[in-house]
């Protein structure tokens, strides 16, 4: 099993690898990935309503309680949907909070804007600060 084709498009155009996703979500969460893909092609690609009241009516309709673990990481995807919508691939990429649960965003060099490529060097490495709380539970997020 796979995503519908146009989520699995709509995955990619984010950056996110669809079959690796789906392969996570299949593992954590079973029978609920149809959640996820019908929200992926009702909010993403057809382009629905962003608004929190929106998705809190779509959730309802697979019978999903609010504050279950699939109902946090569908409203982590949706979030992703309205950044990459607001901002495009780069836009998500910066805007992603480390503590959501949703899938690693790859960038592309023409994703950056120009201005900034240019100040970085072959082989540099970038570090990020992170909590106390994150480092000891070991979970490092992408910010």
């Amino acid at each position: 099993m796979s995503f519908i084709d146009e989520s699995r498009a709509y995955l990619i155009e984010m950056g996110i690898d669809s079959d690796l996703y789906h392969a996570d979500l299949s593992l954590r969460f079973n029978n609920d990935v149809d959640l996820i893909d019908s929200l992926i092609s009702k909010f993403g690609v057809k382009a629905g309503s962003g608004d929190t009241e929106a998705f809190n009516s779509h959730i309802k309709q697979y019978g999903i309680s609010g504050g279950s673990d699939i109902c946090n990481h569908a409203y982590d995807i949706f979030n992703y949907i309205r950044m990459f919508k607001d901002g495009g691939r780069f836009g998500l990429y910066k805007g992603r909070q480390a503590e959501w649960e949703g899938p690693v965003v790859t960038l592309r060099p023409d994703d950056v804007p120009k201005s900034d490529l240019g100040v970085l060097t072959e082989g540099m490495s970038i570090f990020r600060g992170m909590s106390e709380a994150e480092f000891i539970s070991g979970r490092f997020g992408q910010s």
